[in-house]
Order: C-alpha cells, then sequence, then structure tokens
C-alpha cells in the first residue's frame, strides 16, 4: 500500500509539470507572434529568425544542462534542486516577453523580446526540461512504469493546453484587451506555469 501510495504522489508530481509546461507552451504558441506584430509592431522576419535561433541555441543548452546536472549532487538529489530553482526563473520570462514597455524603441523592443524568449527556450527552459526528463530515467527502469507516467503526464499537458485555447481569449478580454488584456492574460497563466512545474520538485521523491 505504502508503495502504490508512493507511486501516486510521483506520478502526480511528473504530471504537474505537464499542466504548467502546457500553459507556458500554450500560450507562446498561440499567442506571441499575434503580439509581436500587432501590439509591439515587430515585423514576421524578426521573429521568425528569433524563433529559429531559439531552436538551435536550445539543443546546445540542452546538452550544456544534461552535463551540469549530471555532476550535482545535493541533499535534494541531482534534478529536483534545479526544477525548484528554475521554475520561476521559466515562466518570468513568458510573461516578460508579452508585456514589451510600449515606451521603447523598435530596436529596444526586438533586444527585450529577444533576451526574454531566449532567457525560457534557450536558459531556463532548457535547464528545467533535461532536469524533468531526468526523474523518469532515475526513479524507475520498468518500461510498464515509464510509459504509464509518461502517458498520464501527456494527457495532463493536453488538458492544460486545451484550456489555454479556451480561457486565454476571454481572459484577454476580461482584463481589458491589448496592453492590459495580455498584460492579465498572461500573468495568469505564468503563475500557473511556474505553480505546475514548481509543485513537481515538491512532490516527486528527491532523486
Amino acid at each position: 500500500m505504502n508503495t502504490q501510495k508512493k507511486q501516486l504522489k510521483s506520478m502526480i508530481g511528473y504530471a504537474t509539470f505537464g499542466a504548467g509546461g502546457g500553459c507556458l507552451g500554450g500560450i507562446l504558441s498561440s499567442f506571441l507572434t499575434m503580439y509581436l506584430t500587432d501590439n509591439a509592431l515587430l515585423s514576421v522576419t524578426f521573429i521568425t529568425g528569433l524563433m529559429m535561433f531559439g531552436r538551435l541555441s536550445n539543443a546546445v543548452t540542452e546538452f550544456s544542462s544534461g552535463f551540469i546536472i549530471d555532476r550535482t549532487h545535493t541533499r535534494l538529489g541531482q534534478a529536483r534542486p534545479w526544477i525548484l530553482g528554475t521554475a520561476f526563473l521559466c515562466s518570468l520570462p513568458v510573461y516578460m516577453v508579452f508585456n514589451i514597455p510600449a515606451g521603447l524603441s523598435e530596436t529596444g523592443k526586438m533586444i527585450w523580446a529577444t533576451i526574454s524568449y531566449l532567457m525560457h527556450i534557450s536558459v531556463f527552459g532548457a535547464i528545467i526540461s533535461i532536469a524533468y526528463a531526468a526523474l523518469l530515467v532515475k526513479i524507475t527502469t520498468d518500461s510498464n512504469t515509464r510509459a504509464k507516467f509518461t502517458n498520464f503526464a501527456n494527457l495532463i499537458a493536453q488538458i492544460s493546453g486545451l484550456a489555454v485555447g479556451v480561457y486565454a481569449v476571454p481572459l484577454l478580454m476580461y482584463f481589458g484587451g491589448y496592453e492590459t488584456g495580455y498584460r492579465g492574460m498572461t500573468a495568469v497563466f505564468s503563475i500557473l506555469g511556474f505553480l505546475g512545474m514548481f509543485l513537481t520538485g515538491v512532490l516527486f521523491p528527491s532523486l
């Protein structure tokens, strides 16, 4: 019974990360291009280049993150400290990229968007995603258990993404639309994203 309770707690803890990630990924994939073109008035060429560079740099930083996590040895384990320590730092840039100060010049807006986006995609997002992947590798070698954890986490992530699709626009309108709407809507989902990822570090066993 204790083993079953521990496994259930671990599975829920593993899945809450998906809920948080679904919130952050949902607003980025659905609204970032729209916000940067319509509100920040940045070119599609710049946005496309930014996203491409983010993907390329992410591959490099994920490799570096794995190297660092492998050499982490703390009372809380190897992976969990990185999830607890970077959950907020991964969520904050998502809020920042949707809240570019209106008084900035075009160049200033591009710099703000670039720093915010890369902080999420290439720095803290890379660290926390590798730490998250390490959890399942370390908790069990049983393929059925891993499949159960992964399927449940993917289900929760999909539900979270659907929730963004359903509630993001109503929230944006509720907070007034335009700049204030984005500010309120992204604050809600960034907080939910942080809480989901942080809870994984709290609920999952020390690894």
